[in-house]
């Protein structure tokens, strides 16, 4: 009996061996999964929740760890804002992070399933954003100190847990049969998949706010490309300008565009506010017409450029999860105006061969307008991770 039981943990365990294996950092993964071997047993979907809770309680106790250094230690005026701005991504992390886990629990059928994870694969990815966000703030030779320290050692560690972890999460959804969408023919001379914010059909709900359905949204984008691209094979990707109530009004929504060749990413309302009513028309909207920034902020609940900042690069991690959900290969991505300008790095670090084009429909501001933009540095070098630029 003890021998059984034996062996049957080194099955387990060298099932983590071979699965960490092809992960970024394999040491720490297979040391942070390995004590969970006999519960993992070989399943990938046991495997990529635990990945997740792992990081999960690692984003806890970095959250945890900030808001005792805000409160033991003597710190500088900066080290201050930007140890505040960290616990308050870190907090988004958790909540990010314990919403893939539940997804990924309650996952099931076939298109349920690729539904829900399409959601944790978004989720995870938005955290690796916020821990390169948190460390962001403390770049230069001024932040040098105990602080940083401290906290790049934390986020670091859990950038890495959460790297594996999405990593077992795109092992396990490929591991899987299902399809959201038909599949391409092969014999067209271009396939597409055409990104851009608002973009989509609109949608209708009836007085219960029940979804209804969908229809052509007026002199969109949609349809002016519609023409251009009839002799290709092209997915549109975007927002459908609302806030979907409930999970089953996603899913018969997510359906139904399918039907119609679309694919929706699914935003929170809080994000769309930041972007749509912050960094979008506040800050991007006014330089690239060459009016300036505007002097008062259109929401109440945004303080500062880099909160926008921080929800403009989120939607654009979750265009990216979406994008690189349904690519394949011989694609080509196009992004469309600046609303997508972090798209092209976000899509080119997940797969260098990825063929990326980024489009303004505007001539591009002058340099002069250009550096008075937030992040512009971070911005312009994202756009220029493209393969072609118009």
């Amino acid at each position: 009996m003890n021998s059984c039981l034996a062996n049957n943990t080194n099955n387990n365990t060298e099932y983590i061996t071979k699965s960490c294996a092809t992960m970024l950092y394999p040491q720490l993964c297979y040391k942070s999964l390995s004590k969970y071997a006999n519960k993992i047993q070989s399943s990938p979907k046991i495997l990529a929740i635990t990945a997740l809770s792992v990081s999960l309680f690692a984003a806890q106790s970095t959250s945890k760890l900030m808001s005792n250094l805000s409160k033991t230690l003597n710190l500088r005026s900066g080290e201050a804002a930007t140890l505040a701005d960290c616990v308050k991504v870190m907090g988004d992390s958790v909540d990010e992070l314990q919403r893939s886990v539940d997804e990924l629990t309650h996952s099931r059928g076939d298109f349920d399933f690729e539904f829900k994870m399409s959601n944790a694969k978004t989720w995870v990815s938005v955290v690796l954003t916020n821990d390169d966000t948190c460390m962001d703030g403390f770049g230069g030779m001024a932040m040098n100190g105990q602080v940083k320290s401290i906290v790049r050692r934390f986020v670091k560690k859990l950038a890495h847990l959460t790297s594996s972890g999405l990593a077992l999460v795109n092992n396990y959804a490929s591991s899987q049969d299902h399809h959201t969408l038909k599949e391409i023919p092969k014999n067209k001379a271009m396939l597409f998949l055409m990104t851009a914010f608002a973009v989509l059909p609109t949608i209708s709900f009836n007085v219960y706010n029940v979804y209804k359905g969908v229809q052509a949204r007026k002199g969109s984008m949609l349809v002016g490309f519609g023409n251009g691209v009839k002799e290709f094979e092209a997915r549109w990707i975007g927002w459908a300008g609302v806030n979907v109530p409930n999970e089953a009004g996603q899913r018969a929504l997510t359906k139904a565009l399918a039907e119609k060749r679309c694919i929706h990413v699914f935003l929170d309302e809080e994000i769309v506010h930041q972007c749509y009513n912050g960094y979008f028309n506040n800050i991007l909207w006014p330089l690239f017409h060459y009016l300036g920034l505007l002097q008062e902020d259109r929401l109440v609940t945004t303080r500062s450029f880099q909160s926008q900042f921080v929800a403009y690069v989120k939607a654009n991690v979750m265009f990216a999860a979406v994008v690189n959900q349904h690519y394949q290969e011989g694609h080509v991505v196009w992004c469309h105006d600046y609303h997508l300008k972090f798209l092209p790095k976000c899509l080119k670090e997940h797969n260098s061969d990825m063929k990326v084009g980024w489009f303004l429909y505007t001539p591009f501001p002058s340099s002069k307008i250009h550096k008075t933009l937030p992040s512009q540095s971070k911005l312009l070098h994202a756009v220029l991770a493209s393969d072609l630029v118009g």
